[in-house]
């Protein structure tokens, strides 16, 4: 699950979820004008935000919006790279996805998320998303 912080409240977003629902802390995105989790590869399409709660299809989901906003991820520990490093900050990631579950994914630097900082004991990491792949509305 991701966690967003510095949240306003009073900016959430209301969007119509689409096909197989959403789960609380799921990365979503816009699917034919409607809400649906994220998968790989999410650099080609736009974020909606992180889904507030679990929403079934035809719902009208809350979402918080990400625009400025850092939020902790947890890394994907499978791949060929596993840590970052002080190198890596400033540098955009992509995410995987297992069962519902986001990460970032250090092996792929062709993704919206902006790394901030990292805890590689924990296996977290602190993103922003990159305001070009955000939902504006």
């Amino acid at each position: 699950m991701i966690k967003v912080n510095i949240v306003n409240p009073t900016r959430l977003i209301e969007f119509v979820v689409g096909s197989g629902g959403v789960t609380h802390g799921a990365l979503c995105v816009v699917d034919s004008n409607t809400a649906i989790e994220g998968a790989a590869d999410i650099a080609t399409q736009i974020i909606i935000g992180v889904a507030a709660d679990d929403y079934d299809e035809g719902d009208i989901g809350i979402f918080y919006p990400l625009t400025g906003v850092e939020m902790e991820i947890d890394v994907d520990t499978t791949g060929t790279k596993t840590t970052f490093a002080a190198a890596d900050v400033g540098q955009d990631f992509d995410i995987s996805v297992s069962s519902h579950d986001f990460f970032i994914d250090p092996d792929d630097t062709t993704g919206p998320l902006i790394l901030s900082s990292y805890d590689n004991t924990r296996n977290t990491a602190m993103a922003r998303v990159n305001p070009l792949y955000l939902y504006a509305g």
